[in-house]
């Protein structure tokens, strides 16, 4: 489980939850977030540059398993459209 901040880059904007958030392992396979806020609720982003801080979100893994992961973010609503396919990623590493 991680914090992160979110913030929306287009207008109008739509809401994210957890089937926006995945998590590649080290073997390549993806696992979709198990957990996103309270209770896997969506978090409504309805306008351009508003942003949501310290938001929680968490994958089911199977321990130990260190080694270089990759979570990512989709934007699901614009279909995988754009210069970055609808998607944002941030290598991590457990260790």
């Amino acid at each position: 489980m991680c914090d992160l901040d979110v913030k929306s880059l287009k207008d109008p904007g739509d809401s994210i939850g957890p089937t926006d958030f995945r998590l590649k392992l080290p073997d390549g396979s993806l696992v979709t977030a198990s957990m996103w806020q309270e209770h896997g609720t969506s978090l409504p982003l309805y306008n351009a540059g508003q942003q949501a801080l310290d938001q929680a979100v968490g994958f089911t893994i199977r321990w130990p398993a260190p080694g270089a992961y990759t979570l990512q973010l989709l934007d699901t609503y614009r279909g995988g459209a754009g210069p970055t396919n609808g998607q944002a990623e941030l290598a991590l590493l457990l260790s």
